[in-house]
């Protein structure tokens, strides 16, 4: 979705704290990634 703003997304970070994907806008490229796991029923 280029051009369109980033959704306030949360993700517990390897690290214990909290990945807010708004705060690395900016930051350097970024590549988001979503895996359908195997068996799962579409």
């Amino acid at each position: 979705m280029i051009g369109r703003p980033v959704p306030e997304i949360g993700l517990p970070s390897s690290e214990g704290g909290i990945f807010r994907l708004r705060q690395r806008v900016g930051c350097g490229p970024l590549v988001l990634f979503f895996y359908i796991r195997n068996g799962t029923p579409l």
